[in-house]
């Protein structure tokens, strides 16, 4: 038998009525998300197993066009044309990898430029120009100046950890710790070693990991023109480093 002195917690009405109206907003939101789920894999699925025709016709010109353009600039990168002044490059991906011939997407393996909007520093040589400009219309690249270079690093530098693992380059500690041997203790000697293409050049780009960069505020043209031409890949020279201070 309940005693008439003992005190209960009472729940306003109101309060109540609150917790009924947001339990059912909860189930209704969880109910929509589940059918706007299995809509959106229903249609996923539709789309990776059924293709018309003129969707494969598109995709073959595609990758013709992309042949036809590979020669163009294999017998550019054949020709006698002047290398940079510059000791080291800055290259940017411009666009992802399909429709593309199997060439240049091992070329741009082997710089490491996998992604779109990655860019790496390459050493300044005739073989490498040559590779570069088989892969230009998917590429832009230029000198860049000292500012650019530790700007890069301070704000997207990372390095390679324990062999493959992507760790923010946030003090010079680990500068010391994976290149003290070269003779290299703080950012600015990475800057440096970069900047003048010096001896440990090849070991300073192996332990940064390509850099990740934003899209440029004023876009990239999908259709791989060049700048001769009013578009963006190519070679920018000096040009470079206003388009990595507006990817940063």
């Amino acid at each position: 038998m309940v005693k008439k002195n003992e005190n209960f917690t009472r729940v306003p009405e109101t309060i109540l009525k609150r917790r009924k109206t947001v339990d059912e907003l909860k189930a209704k939101h969880i109910e929509q998300s589940a059918q706007q789920k299995k809509k959106l894999e229903r249609i996923k699925a539709q789309k990776s197993t059924f293709k018309h025709a003129e969707d494969f016709v598109k995709e073959a010109r595609a990758v013709q066009r992309s042949r036809v353009r590979d020669k163009k600039y294999t017998k550019k990168a054949e020709r006698n044309i002047p290398d940079p002044t510059a000791p080291v490059l800055f290259v940017i991906r411009l666009r992802g990898i399909t429709k593309v011939t199997p060439d240049v997407r091992r070329i741009l393996h082997k710089f490491r430029l996998d992604n779109g909007n990655e860019g790496t520093f390459v050493k300044v040589d005739h073989p490498t120009m040559q590779l570069l400009r088989r892969i230009e219309p998917y590429i832009t690249y230029g000198a860049p100046t000292l500012e650019s270079i530790r700007e890069l690093i301070t704000k997207r530098g990372y390095a390679k950890a324990d062999g493959a693992r992507r760790v923010p380059l946030s003090d010079n500690r680990m500068v010391e710790e994976h290149l003290g041997s070269c003779g290299m203790l703080c950012v600015e000697d990475l800057v440096h070693e970069l900047s003048q293409a010096g001896p440990n050049f090849d070991k300073v780009n192996e332990f940064l990991w390509p850099f990740k960069l934003n899209t440029p505020p004023h876009g990239i043209t999908k259709r791989p023109v060049h700048l001769l031409t009013k578009g963006e890949s190519g070679d920018r020279a000096d040009a470079i480093n206003p388009l990595i201070a507006s990817m940063l």
